[in-house]
């Protein structure tokens, strides 16, 4: 398509990603229409199809300019030659610096992927997973260097992203300082929340009383008596269906002797 006029060479897809973001952040994807887009940006729609062609395009340029640009920003500090702690530790300054910049097209990107086609979900899905992919590598670098405990790498990168990628809606830039909260943040995942010299207790919640304790296994064991049950009818109606073929069989063979 050639450009048009001077207004639709003042359009840049940045430009239009960044507008829209802002609208889908404001207003929901649903309730805004590429008019509302184009009357932000001062031009005619007809000056946006020269970058897209329907809403589900401009929403999907926002997935990839954004998910582009993070990692762009983020996975070449995974390959630095440093100790694989600094390099998380980097990786996660840089990650919150762009989360906290990008606060409108994060929004969009976390709230309204269902939106897509699924063909398009599955592209986004696997961009992610790419993503999420050199955290995991760094965690596992730094276990095998014994810089990092062992555990599911996977299970670390998505508690370690799920944590600073809700940033986007409670940071405020006039209220939180954001080298502090990537300090807090740091210390919170290499160090945990207790104090030093605090008694060690079992990683996982305690219950408050031993029938709480206890009631996820009693449950279970009433699933399998209830299973056993069900398989032992089961077994019955076979049995008898068996026997019934077998007399059926015998009665035929004793009318043909």
């Amino acid at each position: 398509m050639e450009r048009g006029t001077n207004t639709q060479q003042r359009v840049t897809l940045e430009r239009l990603v960044a507008v829209a973001g802002e609208l889908f952040a404001e207003r929901g994807y649903r309730a805004t229409t590429l008019d509302d887009v184009a009357n932000a940006l001062n031009v005619k729609k007809a000056s946006l199809y020269y970058y897209i062609d329907t809403k589900n395009s401009l929403l999907r340029a926002i997935y990839d300019q954004i998910l582009n640009r993070i990692a762009d920003q983020v996975v070449p500090i995974s390959k630095q030659n440093l100790p694989a702690d600094e390099r998380l530790r980097r990786m996660l300054e840089s990650h919150i610096d762009f989360v906290t910049s990008e606060r409108s097209l994060l929004s969009v990107v976390f709230q309204e992927e269902w939106e897509l086609p699924e063909e398009m979900q599955e592209t986004i899905r696997q961009m992610k997973r790419s993503y999420e992919d050199a955290f995991a590598e760094v965690v596992e670098d730094g276990q095998r260097e014994g810089l990092l405990r062992a555990g599911s790498s996977r299970l670390m990168v998505l508690g370690l992203l799920g944590m600073t990628n809700w940033m986007h809606t409670w940071y405020n830039p006039d209220r939180h300082d954001k080298r502090e909260i990537v300090g807090e943040f740091v210390q919170l995942l290499e160090r945990g929340w207790l104090a030093s010299d605090a008694p060690a207790r079992p990683a996982w919640p305690r219950a408050d009383s031993v029938e709480a304790a206890m009631a996820d296994t009693f449950t279970l064991a009433h699933e399998l008596r209830e299973r056993i049950e069900s398989l032992e009818s089961e077994l019955t109606f076979a049995k008898e269906r068996l026997d019934q073929g077998v007399i059926r069989m015998g009665t035929e063979k004793e009318r043909h002797d």
